[in-house]
This record gives structure tokens, C-alpha cells and sequence, in this order.
């Protein structure tokens, strides 16, 4: 159960100061492939302005994006970190 979610540091993933496109998608794609079978991951995303939760579940190839202020999908750099 302990092993049931697991993080990816905002320091390694926001949109500022964060490195280039590439080696953020790098760094999610190092981190997600340490997952444990059933293991969710939490990414705090911060767009310059504003926070975000994108969750990943690798398992069931799913991601869930979570804003306070209820934008529909998000798009921009984030959008396509999370794709690649």
C-alpha cells in the first residue's frame, strides 16, 4: 500500500527553470519507468502562474489532469511533455 503512489518533483518538470522541453519529458519518462506494478504517479506541474495536477497511472495508460480553475485540457508545453 505504501508503494501505491508515487511523485515526480515539480523542480524536475515546471516551466520555469526547469530545463528544455526534451529533458523534462526526460525526466517524467526516468521516473515513470521505476513504476511498481499498480503504482499511480502525482505530478505537480507549475506553469509559470498557476498550478496543476497531472496524474499518471502507466498501468492502464492513463493520465488525469486536475486544475482549481477548471480549464478543459491543458495545452501548450505541458500538453505535449505528457504526450511524448
Amino acid at each position: 500500500m505504501v508503494d501505491m503512489v508515487a511523485f515526480v518533483h515539480p523542480s524536475q518538470i515546471g516551466a520555469v527553470g526547469c530545463g528544455t522541453r526534451t529533458q523534462r519529458t526526460e525526466n517524467i519518462a526516468k521516473r515513470l519507468a521505476t513504476a511498481k506494478p499498480g503504482q499511480v504517479f502525482m505530478l505537480p506541474y507549475n506553469s509559470g502562474d498557476h498550478w496543476t495536477l497531472t496524474v499518471v497511472d502507466p498501468d492502464n495508460d492513463t493520465v488525469y489532469f486536475m486544475d482549481s480553475v477548471r480549464r478543459r485540457i491543458p495545452c501548450g508545453d505541458w500538453a505535449k511533455i505528457v504526450k511524448e
